[in-house]
């Protein structure tokens, strides 16, 4: 196979694997939303595994390109090319979306947090309660 057609093969898998991305951060999303931190934890390990997949990919690319000219290159694979730079582009904004509502989430956790902490404080002492005085001891030697 000549490397023209490697690469082509080659970017064709990463733009497949981005949008294994872009499920992965749909799917993420969703989760935040619903609030399920463990579905959002095998989602991070997902993306974290999906994205050192792609890096592998693009070494490869990279070894690929310096084997081709530039012309060669853009005549085999220009609209690869284009289709995943649209693909990261959503890639980005879907990952700065994520983490808008995640932060958001957190402040939501944060507050609730705070509430329960002075719902508690603010409750009446029981009879049960354990009593703090103070007390003076003599201790004489």
């Amino acid at each position: 196979m000549q490397a023209a057609e490697r690469l082509e093969a080659i970017l064709s898998a990463q733009y497949e694997k981005y949008f294994e991305y872009l499920d992965i951060l749909d799917s993420q999303y969703d989760a935040i939303q619903a609030g399920s931190s463990e579905s959002i934890q095998v989602h991070i390990r997902l993306e974290a595994s999906l994205r050192e997949n792609i890096e592998s990919l693009q070494k490869v690319i990279t070894a690929l390109e310096k084997m081709l000219s530039p012309e060669e290159q853009f005549s085999t694979c220009k609209n690869l090319y284009a289709e995943i730079d649209t693909v990261k582009e959503r890639i980005t904004q879907n990952i700065k979306r994520n983490k808008e509502l995640l932060d958001k989430r957190m402040d939501e956790v944060q507050e609730e947090i705070q509430l329960i902490h002075k719902n508690l404080a603010s409750r009446p002492k029981t009879v049960f309660a354990p009593q703090h005085s103070s007390v003076m001891l003599d201790i004489q030697c």
